[in-house]
C-alpha cells in the first residue's frame, strides 16, 4: 500500500474497504499513517472488518464526506453497545441507503433511526421477532432485509404490526441461519403483502421428511393468499433442501439430481430437470441410474434417499461409493431393498459400514429378488460380516455379484463364504482381492468349488497364498466345469505352485483366464505353462507379468506360442495375445531367449486377421519395439 498511496487523490476516491488480518488493527493504523481521512470528501461507501470501536470512531468522525450511502462494518469487540452507539451516529449524520452490521445482534435500544429514514438495504445478526417488527415499522422505504435469525417464543405469537401499517416497500428477506419452525414462516411474513423474495437458510442436523416439511406451505395462506405455490427438494450432492416457488436462474447446479415434492401432491419424485424451468412431472426424464459418489453423504442424507427409492420404480442402479455412509445409513439401505423392486444394482464401497450395517444389509438380501450386484469393497467388513453375508447368500436366489475387496476377512470368514457357495446356485462373481484368507481360507474355497455349479469368477489376489494352498485350488480346478476366471495376483507362488496348475489345465476345459502376475514362478514356472500351453485350447487370457522370468523361460514360452491356437483370441492394450508379459523378462545373460520370444511375436502377428492389425496396428509396433528393445 505505500508504494501506490502517493498515486493516490483521495478526493477522488468514492469507495474504501478495509479488512484487518488480526485484531490489532495494523491495516487500520497503517491506513491513517498514509492518509488524512478528511480528504475522502466524495467517498459514497465504507467497508471495515475487524476493527475496534476507538478505530472506528476515529475514522467516523474524521469523515468529511457528506454523500456516505454505504456503510459496512465488522466489529472485533467482545460487547458491541458501543458499536451500536456509532452505528446510530453514523445513521443520524448521513442519509444511509445500505447498512451492514456483521457478527453483531440487534439491540433496539442503542440505536435511533433518523425520521422518513431513506435506508433501503440492511444486514445485521439476530433479533427477537419484536425487534424485527420494530425495524418494519421504523423504517419504510427498506426493501431488502438481511439477518442470520428471528428468534420467536410463544409469548410473542400474537404479536403483529398495526394493520393501519402497509409496509409496501420490503421486496426481500433473508434469513441466512434459520431456526425458525415451518409454522412461524407465516407469522414472519404476513404483515408484508409486497414481499416477493424469501430466502430462508437452516443448518439443521435432525431428519425433516420433505412431505411434513412441505406440508406447512400447503394452507390457504400460501396458496391463496400470497399465491406461492412452493416447491420442495432434498439435494443430495448439496446435503441441502430447497424450498422454491419460481424456477432457479443458477448455472452451478443445472443438471443436478434432486428428490422434490411439490404442492400438487404428496408424491417424491428424483428429476434431473432443467432448474430454470417450471415443475413439470410430464417432461421430467425418467431416470434410471443415479450416481452420488464422492459426496461426504452421511447417515442422514441417506435416510431422505432411502424415503424416495423405497417407493421408486425406475432406478436401476445407484452408486454411494465413497461417502461416510455408516451402519444407521446402511440401516436405511437395508429397508430399501426390503421394499424396492427394481433395483438391480447398489454399490456402497469405501464407506464405513462395518459389520454392525453388514448385518442390516444381509436381513435385507433374504428378502429381496431383485439385486444382482453389490459392492462392499472396503467396507471394514470383518469375519462376523463374512457370516452375515453367508447366511444371506444361503436365502438368496438373485444376487450375481459380490465384491468384497480389501476388507478384513481371514480364514474363518472365508469359511462362512465357502459354506454358503457349497449350496449357493446363482453367484457367479465373487472378489475377495485383498483379503487375509491365508492357506486354511483357500482350502475352504478349493473346496466349495469342487460343488459349486454356478460361479464363473473368482478373484483372491493379495491375499498371502503360497504354493501349498495353490495345490488346493488348482485340485479343483481338475473337475470343476463352470469357472472362467481366475486372479491370483500378488501372492506368493512360486514355480511348484504353477506345476500344479498346469497339471490342472491340461484336464481343465472351461477356465479362459489366469492372472498370476507379480508372483515369483520364474523360469520353473513358465516352462510349467509353456509345457501346457502347447495342447490347451481353452485358455485365451494369460497375464504373467513381473514375476521374475529370465532368459530360458522367455525361451520356453516362445516355444509354446508358436504351437499355442487360442491366446491371440483376446487382444487388449493391457495384455499381447492373450499373453501379457511385459516386465516379466530379467535376462540372465545372452538375449537368446528374448529374441526367440520377439520372433514368435511377430509370427503370431501374421497370423492375426487383416482386420485386427489394422485396428491394433499402435498395439503391434508397441510391443514388438517393447521386445526388441529388452
Amino acid at each position: 500500500m505505500r508504494s501506490i498511496s502517493r498515486f493516490i487523490q483521495p478526493e477522488n476516491v468514492i469507495s474504501i474497504t478495509i479488512v484487518n488480518d488480526c485484531e490489532e488493527n495494523d491495516k487500520i493504523n497503517l491506513f491513517h499513517s498514509l492518509f488524512d481521512i478528511a480528504r475522502f470528501t466524495r467517498l459514497r461507501s465504507l467497508t471495515i472488518h475487524r476493527i475496534k470501536d476507538t478505530n472506528l470512531e476515529h475514522f467516523l468522525e474524521n469523515l468529511s464526506t457528506s454523500s456516505l450511502t454505504s456503510l459496512s462494518i465488522e466489529s472485533s469487540e467482545q460487547e458491541h453497545i458501543r458499536t451500536w452507539d456509532l452505528v446510530s451516529s453514523a445513521s443520524l449524520r448521513w442519509n444511509l441507503r445500505k447498512l451492514c452490521i456483521s457478527n453483531m445482534n440487534f439491540m433496539a435500544k442503542h440505536i435511533s433511526w433518523p425520521d422518513q429514514y431513506k435506508l433501503e438495504h440492511l444486514e445485521f445478526s439476530n433479533s427477537t421477532y419484536s425487534d424485527y417488527l420494530l425495524i418494519l415499522r421504523h423504517l419504510p422505504n427498506l426493501r431488502t432485509l438481511v439477518i442470520q435469525n428471528c428468534i420467536i417464543d410463544d409469548n410473542q405469537t400474537c404479536l403483529t404490526l398495526s394493520a393501519s401499517i402497509v409496509l409496501a416497500s420490503l421486496k426481500s428477506l433473508t434469513i441466512t441461519n434459520c431456526s425458525l419452525a415451518p409454522q412461524h414462516f407465516e407469522l414472519l411474513i404476513s404483515s408484508i403483502p409486497s414481499l416477493h423474495h424469501l430466502k430462508l437458510i437452516s443448518h439443521r442436523e435432525s431428519f425433516v421428511s420433505l412431505e411434513s416439511f412441505i406440508a406447512s406451505f400447503r394452507a390457504p395462506f400460501w396458496l391463496d393468499d400470497k399465491h406461492w405455490f412452493v416447491t420442495c427438494a432434498y439435494v443430495p450432492r448439496e446435503r441441502a433442501i430447497w424450498l422454491h416457488t419460481i424456477p432457479i436462474d443458477s448455472t452451478r447446479y443445472q443438471g443436478c439430481v434432486r428428490c422434490e415434492v411439490s404442492w400438487r401432491d404428496n408424491i417424491c419424485r428424483l428429476t434431473q430437470r432443467s432448474l430454470n424451468t417450471m415443475v413439470d412431472n410430464v417432461s421430467d426424464e425418467t431416470l434410471t441410474a443415479l450416481d452420488l459418489s464422492t459426496n461426504q453423504m452421511r447417515n442422514a442424507g441417506i435416510q431422505h434417499l432411502a424415503s424416495i427409492l423405497e417407493n421408486n420404480t425406475t432406478l436401476t442402479t445407484v452408486n454411494l461409493a465413497i461417502n461416510r455412509i455408516g451402519p444407521i445409513g446402511t440401516q436405511y439401505l437395508a429397508n430399501v431393498l426390503k421394499n424396492n423392486l427394481t433395483l438391480a444394482e447398489l454399490n456402497p464401497h469405501e464407506n464405513p459400514i462395518r459389520d454392525l450395517g453388514i448385518e442390516h444389509l444381509a436381513d435385507a438380501l433374504s428378502y429381496n429378488s431383485t439385486l444382482t450386484t453389490l459392492n462392499l469393497d472396503r467396507t471394514q467388513i470383518e469375519n462376523k460380516g463374512a457370516q452375515y453375508l453367508a447366511n444371506a447368500l444361503s436365502n438368496n436366489r438373485t444376487l450375481i455379484t459380490l465384491e468384497l475387496a480389501r476388507n478384513q476377512i481371514t480364514e474363518l470368514g472365508v469359511k462362512y463364504i465357502a459354506n454358503a457357495l457349497s449350496s449357493n446356485r446363482t453367484l457367479a462373481t465373487l472378489n475377495l482381492a485383498g483379503n487375509q484368507i491365508g492357506a486354511v481360507g483357500a482350502q475352504h474355497l478349493a473346496k466349495a468349488l469342487q460343488n459349486n455349479t454356478t460361479l464363473t469368477k473368482l478373484d483372491i489376489c493379495a491375499n498371502q497364498i503360497g504354493t501349498t494352498e495353490v495345490q488346493h485350488l488348482a485340485n479343483f480346478l481338475h473337475t470343476n466345469t463352470v469357472l472362467t476366471t481366475l486372479n491370483l495376483t500378488g501372492n506368493q507362488i512360486e514355480g511348484q505352485g504353477v506345476q500344479y496348475f498346469a497339471n490342472a489345465l491340461s484336464n481343465n476345459t472351461t477356465l479362459t483366464t489366469l492372472d498370476l502376475h507379480f508372483n515369483q514362478i520364474g523360469d520353473q514356472g513358465a516352462q510349467h505353462l509353456a509345457n501346457v500351453l502347447q495342447n490347451n485350447t481353452t485358455l485365451m487370457t494369460l497375464d504373467i507379468h513381473w514375476n521374475q522370468i529370465g532368459e530360458l523361460g522367455a525361451q520356453h514360452l516362445a516355444n509354446a506360442l508358436r504351437n499355442n491356437s487360442t491366446l491371440h483370441n483376446s487382444w487388449k492394450p493391457s495384455g499381447w495375445l492373450g499373453i501379457t508379459l511385459a516386465g516379466a523378462i530379467y535376462i540372465k545373460g545372452s538375449s537368446s531367449g528374448v529374441e526367440s520370444l520377439t520372433t514368435a511375436v511377430v509370427e503370431r502377428l501374421q497370423m492375426i486377421s487383416s482386420d485386427q492389425r489394422s485396428e491394433n496396428k499402435s498395439y503391434n509396433c508397441r510391443f514388438v519395439n517393447q521386445f526388441v528393445s529388452i
